[in-house]
């Protein structure tokens, strides 16, 4: 299953971007696809990227801090997560997987 949404600004930046991918296992085609979209936001100014792991339970956010991705906090199923460049946007993980 494969779902993207994005938005963007009036002079078309991208703002943001959500992606659901369930595929498993991580195949090496995967993995590269997944390191494109990785360098593809990290040139657009995409300020804040999550990758979720549905088998796992884990989601791991990347936030940009001077033109480059910083691994940010990793979330496991018990947590509660909070956007960094939306405050308002907060909701329990229990609710997604």
């Amino acid at each position: 299953m494969h779902y993207l949404r994005s938005g963007k600004d009036p002079g078309g930046r991208l703002l943001w971007s959500a992606r659901f991918d369930h595929r498993n296992p991580i195949t090496p085609y995967v993995k590269k696809r997944s390191n494109q979209k990785y360098e593809v936001y990290e040139e657009s100014g995409v300020r804040e990227y999550w990758i979720v792991f549905p088998k796992e339970e884990i989601v791991q956010t990347y936030v940009l801090v001077n033109s480059k991705f910083n691994r940010g906090e990793a979330f496991v199923k018990s947590d509660q997560i909070r956007s960094i460049i939306f405050p308002d946007l907060l909701f329990s993980l229990e609710d997604v997987f």
